[in-house]
């Protein structure tokens, strides 16, 4: 006779990089599906690699007569890996180590120990333990990673579409860099509505548009001319 197994206690787990005031709604909401689905215990664990973001998930949160303290693992709680065969022996807590870690310098070390464990899985479980990471990494930590390997690169269809937008912005943040220091070099004065709606700007056609006309133009409307 085959034995039933039981499940003792649910946990949901929520990323969070920054504070969200909307977010404990949602949470005390997992939190009240998972309990009346399941009739078991039920917990949330955010994971952060931000202290301020740490001790503000940390609750507690209440409506009425419900209050949620979630619990917390950051930096402080999970040490980097950075070994490769120590990373090769769990994939998910070389994970974990890059999330908490993602904006140190360490971050790098870590996602060469995954990448090296990553390369020798038998199979594709980890693709987007990688891409994920890759998304949350700090972008002074993906330079370093762009300088110092040469197979980083996204492994999922997902992952490769939001390294394409990453590119993306940082190339429209630098030609509105650009334009505003042409504008400046000038000596031709912008005021706020205007520098915001170059900063804002994503489209990389009309940011090149721009930055030829900064070079001519006699005030900074003539920019924008259409």
């Amino acid at each position: 006779m085959s034995q039933a197994h039981t499940t003792f206690a649910a946990i949901t787990v929520e990323v969070q990089l920054s504070k969200d005031e909307n977010k404990p709604f949602s949470w005390l909401l997992y939190h009240a599906g998972q309990h009346y689905r399941l009739r078991i215990p039920s917990y949330l664990l955010v994971i952060t690699n931000d202290p301020d973001v740490a001790a503000w998930a940390a609750g507690p949160f209440s409506s009425g007569m419900v209050t949620m303290r979630p619990l917390v693992i950051n930096a402080a709680h999970f040490p980097p890996i950075i070994d490769p065969e120590e990373a090769k022996r769990s994939l998910e807590r070389a994970f974990l180590a890059g999330l908490v870690h993602a904006n140190e310098p360490v971050a790098v070390d870590i996602c060469h120990a995954l990448a090296a464990a990553l390369d020798a899985s038998p199979d594709d479980t980890g693709l987007h333990y990688w891409d994920t990471l890759l998304a949350v990494l700090g972008d002074a930590i993906r330079r370093t990673l762009d300088m110092q390997m040469k197979d980083w690169k996204p492994r999922s269809d997902w992952g490769k579409r939001f390294l394409a937008e990453v590119k993306a912005k940082v190339k429209a943040e630098g030609k509105a860099e650009n334009i505003l220091d042409v504008l400046d070099a000038r000596g031709l004065a912008l005021d706020p509505p205007l520098r915001q709606r170059i900063t804002a700007c994503t489209d990389l056609d009309v940011l090149a548009q721009w930055l030829r006309r900064a070079a001519t133009a006699t005030s900074s409307e003539e920019v924008f001319a259409s």
